[in-house]
């Protein structure tokens, strides 16, 4: 098993696309890096960033709406992002269901 990287190198993060999300992604999953312990909040603003460059029509307002979760859990958005390991792999989860505005 391999060592960690010291705390200024960058985490590998590894998003799975799914339902409606994947209309806006060549990919299955978007890989990029950021700084070790970086919130949830901030991959979610990363995320909107790489997808507008793709698609500029769209707003984020789906990833907004979307959780984004780890193997075990969804993830809250004050959580960091690579605190113990150099590659993070996530899911960003999309709503399944219409609801009420």
């Amino acid at each position: 098993m391999s060592e960690s990287k010291g705390t200024d190198s960058p985490v590998r993060v590894r998003v799975r696309l799914f339902g409606a999300l994947r209309k806006y992604s060549s990919e299955p999953e978007i890989a990029f890096d950021v700084p070790r312990n970086t919130r949830v909040a901030a991959l979610r603003e990363h995320l909107t960033e790489i997808l507008k460059r793709t698609h500029p029509a769209f707003d984020g307002a789906l990833i907004t709406a979307s959780v984004l979760a780890d193997e075990s859990r969804i993830l809250r958005e004050d959580e960091e992002v690579g605190t113990s390991a150099d590659e993070a792999s996530l899911a960003l989860l999309p709503p399944v269901c219409g609801g009420s505005q």
